[in-house]
């Protein structure tokens, strides 16, 4: 699945799956992504300022570059 460059800032997305998406350069600013599956997704330069992250899962993604400023990493597999 690639959504690349994709606009989801401040939307709903608790128990998303992205596992294994191109999500490079996708604006998650403020969204609730709680326990969003992200395992091997590409995130790299992802915007995730003032996000939502509690009990997601980043184990595996690619984490390049991706702004976590604010956000809330809570329980968060995987982010390093």
């Amino acid at each position: 699945m690639g959504l690349i460059r994709t606009e989801f800032s401040q939307t709903n997305l608790t128990d998303a799956n992205f596992q294994g998406a191109a999500l490079a350069h996708v604006n998650f600013a403020f969204a609730k992504l709680s326990r969003a599956n992200f395992s091997g997704a590409d995130l790299s330069d992802a915007d995730f300022t003032g996000a939502d992250l509690t009990d997601a899962d980043l184990s595996g993604a690619n984490t390049t570059g991706a702004d976590f400023t604010n956000a809330v990493l809570q329980g968060t597999k995987g982010y390093r």
